[in-house]
């Protein structure tokens, strides 16, 4: 057992430079950006100024990380609209993708540890992210809700993983409700986006990098019109069987 984790890990060594790099660039182009955006929010309110200079942020980690990134199904987008985006949850670089390859205005839904970060957290709260605190579901729904009302106003769209979390040896794990109840409450349409091979970048427990080819596909919106609370289990299990058989 202990020859084959030396064989493993020394394996994974040719993926260092790559990695170090991707982490490097990641470190010193993050904090500078969050507070340029920063100081801008006290001199504008263009939510889309700042979508913009955030996907370009975005984009510009996922090209250092070398991905070969394949999108398709951007004729099911209308930017007019206001979504409850999901996706499939593999690699650390999932959010990149939303935020960089999904030409609407994003805010990611975020654990509340990233809320602590320096400039960043300050950054994210004044543009609208969402962060819950699965200690305190209570209070993580009360601002849920408080900054959905706002993030109406400027027709952003929220970005959920309703997995939960990264998943490891499965397909797909079962679908969390709260992206549900949050498109039946607001009436807004559910936009699915399958992430394939993200897991092959960054592997759930590693910290290693590859450099892999990524499809994003976009498909058709999920009509949440006329559908009540009491729908709630029935728009949750269409929309995992929905990403169960495009993966």
């Amino acid at each position: 057992m202990t020859t084959e984790k030396n064989n493993g890990f020394l394996h994974n060594l040719r993926y260092f430079p790559r990695t170090f790099f991707v982490i490097f660039t990641l470190l010193i182009t993050t904090f500078p950006v969050a507070a340029i955006i920063y100081l801008l929010t006290f001199i504008t309110k263009d939510q889309q100024l700042f979508t913009s200079l955030i996907r370009v942020w975005a984009n510009f980690n996922l090209w250092v990380s070398g991905l070969k990134i394949n999108v398709t199904g951007l004729e099911n987008i209308d930017k007019k609209k206001q979504y409850i985006v999901i996706a499939n949850h593999e690699s650390a670089l999932d959010v990149f993708l939303g935020i960089g390859k999904i030409p609407l205005q994003i805010r990611i839904v975020s654990k509340i540890g990233v809320k602590k970060l320096p400039i960043v957290g300050g950054l994210m709260t004044r543009l609208f992210f969402v962060f819950v605190d699965r200690t305190n579901t209570k209070e993580s729904v009360k601002n849920l809700n408080e900054t959905m009302k706002k993030i109406t106003q400027h027709n952003i769209s929220l970005f959920i993983f309703p997995e939960g979390s990264r998943r490891k040896n499965v397909p797909l794990l079962p679908f969390k409700k709260g992206a549900f109840v949050l498109g039946i409450k607001n009436n807004l349409p559910i936009l699915p986006i399958v992430f394939r091979n993200t897991g092959k970048i960054t592997p759930p427990d590693t910290i290693w990098v590859r450099k892999r080819k990524v499809d994003v596909d976009i498909l058709p919106e999920v009509s949440t019109n006329d559908l009540n609370i009491e729908d709630l289990e029935k728009l949750r299990d269409k929309c995992y069987n929905i990403f169960k058989s495009n993966l």
